[in-house]
């Protein structure tokens, strides 16, 4: 059981209070924001690296004026799709053959559950080899880092069908 006052917010799975909740949110979103300050025009660090805060602001408002904002989100959101469905048009039959058979499981699961744990980032350079600089490249990226996790995700859905539907589908 959990006591009162401030020992109860520290309590697992105990709801805090909607007041408290929005308060500790601002709370962090200001230290930070005090932060980033602190370092940008305390010269802490350079503005190479970190910009501050009102030449972000100043940035946002220039790319949104002039449409370049919404363009390479339309590129970046473009890239996204394109990676994601092209990984479910190969994972969602393959997910559905490893959960469904387990001889297919035991081909394709030791690859998959070797290749799923390894850091997309690290095939960057292999990937620029093999494909090149562009949005292919950036496609496969996308591509790589969402199939062998959709494969698994897939596979343990198709596995907890019941007995009975399956042979409710043979009929």
């Amino acid at each position: 059981r959990a006591g009162g006052g401030v020992g109860r917010l520290f309590a697992p799975n105990v709801a805090v209070p909607k007041g408290v909740g929005v308060g500790v949110g601002l709370a962090v979103a200001t230290v930070l924001l005090g932060g980033w300050c602190a370092l940008t025009y305390g010269n802490l660090v350079s503005r190479t690296f970190l910009p501050a805060p009102h030449e972000v602001v100043d940035a946002l408002i220039r790319t949104t004026a002039n449409g370049t904002l919404i363009k390479h989100i339309g590129v970046s959101v473009e890239v996204i799709y394109s990676g994601f469905f092209l990984s479910s048009i190969l994972a969602i039959p393959i997910g559905i053959f490893m959960g469904s058979f387990r001889i297919v499981a035991a081909a394709i699961e030791p690859v998959v559950n070797f290749v799923r744990y390894l850091p997309v980032t690290a095939m960057i350079p292999l990937l620029i080899l093999w494909i090149g600089i562009g949005i292919e490249e950036k496609i496969a990226v996308i591509f790589i880092g969402t199939f062998f996790q959709q494969i698994v995700l897939i596979a343990d859905v198709s596995a907890q069908v019941p007995r009975d539907l399956l042979n409710v589908s043979y009929t």
